[in-house]
């Protein structure tokens, strides 16, 4: 019997029943903001315990960018959440038209 396959399903099934985070980037005026468990933040306030404090919630993460908020907005706190340590990052658009009809 081989022990990595085992490995692996359990690593899987830990990793699945643990759902993400809901991050959400967002623009307030000029600012970009990062709402997290009800709060809002600047991405570069997000360090040091906050952030320990949302690993130890989980390690897997979506991004929610409200519509109309720039690249700049969501690509930097999706890079500060990355170099944070957070494993998996995708995001999602909020309010994204669908390309057909």
């Amino acid at each position: 019997m081989r022990p990595l396959p085992i490995l692996l399903a359990l690593v899987l099934a830990a990793c699945a029943a643990q759902p993400p985070l809901i991050v959400r980037a967002v623009t307030e005026g000029d600012a970009c903001r990062v709402h997290v468990d009800g709060a809002a933040y600047a991405p570069d306030e997000l360090t040091g315990p906050r952030l320990q404090t949302l690993r130890a919630k989980t390690r897997r993460l979506v991004v929610d960018a409200a519509p109309g908020t720039p690249y700049r907005c969501v690509g930097g706190t999706v890079f500060m959440l990355q170099r944070a340590g957070f494993d998996i990052v995708s995001v999602q658009g909020n309010g994204a038209q669908p390309l057909l009809d």
